[in-house]
């Protein structure tokens, strides 16, 4: 995820970030890549075609005329997900016999110039984030060889910040996730990315709404899921057993369908005489 574009994006590229987003077909969920190549759409489909499925599919931004002007060129460099839009299964998910402890690792080390320590903490801070809103709960573990859901670096091309596999509706499955780490970080921008990141990996796919932290561009104002995601996990894993997860210290709230959800750092708990440990 890149919040600012790098320059003006060419028509081979296009043609490829189009492809890797699904416009050509939708993308295969078990290796994230069309079952076509590229190289047979180009002989036998014109781009205007996927530019113009673009542009409808964002199209509270853009004009849908199949025209790749320069709106819609910036549109498509700012991606900063790489998780396609269109896949080849409507919704994924895990199934609701081991959504009670999906485990989740990294090996998160040089996002520069975050440290290691506040690597971890915006981990915590986005699991904790996830599981207050839904029945998934999201459990911390260092057994990376094991966990469900495991979180490593790796050098990434033009704006991409980070991508994640999605669930095929299997307990064994595991979603591997990478961050890009050439990219320069903010504390704030990491949890945006894992929060999204994350719910790639609890089922979500992409959303056009602006106000979503799904919208595959980096927006800088979330550090939470919003009203579509929120329905999106509740309707697949149902609603929290209790409003927030247990433990830690209480560092913000929100209110959805007239429930009140407590936001909880759980690096911070409290003794029995209310200070802090």
């Amino acid at each position: 995820m890149s919040i600012v574009p790098e320059g003006p994006i060419g028509d081979v590229e296009l043609s490829r970030s189009l492809w890797l987003a699904g416009y050509f077909e939708p993308c295969n969920p078990k290796t994230m890549f069309p079952d076509t190549p590229l190289i047979e759409f180009s002989q036998k489909r014109n781009i205007d075609d996927a530019v113009a499925l673009y542009q409808s599919a964002y199209n509270s931004e853009l004009v849908v005329d199949g025209h790749a002007g320069p709106l819609t060129r910036d549109h498509v460099n700012s991606r900063s997900c790489r998780v396609p839009d269109r896949m080849m299964e409507a919704q994924s998910a895990w199934p609701r016999s081991c959504m009670k402890e999906i485990t989740c690792s990294h090996r998160l080390a040089g996002l520069k110039p975050l440290s290691s320590e506040e690597e971890n903490q915006a981990w915590l801070e986005a699991l904790s984030n996830i599981s207050a809103v839904s029945g998934i709960n999201l459990v911390n573990t260092d057994d990376h060889e094991r966990s469900h859901i495991y979180a490593d670096v790796g050098s990434m091309g033009r704006g991409t910040l980070a991508w994640s596999y999605l669930p095929n509706g299997n307990c064994s499955d595991r979603m591997e996730q990478q961050y890009n780490r050439s990219k320069n970080w903010s504390y704030a921008l990491l949890l945006e990315v894992m929060v999204h990141e994350l719910l790639h990996a609890c089922g979500l796919g992409h959303s056009d709404d602006q106000n979503s932290i799904m919208h595959p561009t980096v927006t800088g104002r979330f550090t939470s899921p919003q009203t579509w995601e929120i329905q999106e996990l509740q309707e697949r894993y149902g609603e929290p057993e209790t409003p927030g997860p247990s433990g830690g210290q209480k560092v913000g709230s929100f209110v959805f369908n007239g429930k009140t959800y407590d936001i909880v750092d759980p690096e911070k708990s409290t003794d029995v005489i209310g200070g802090l440990i």
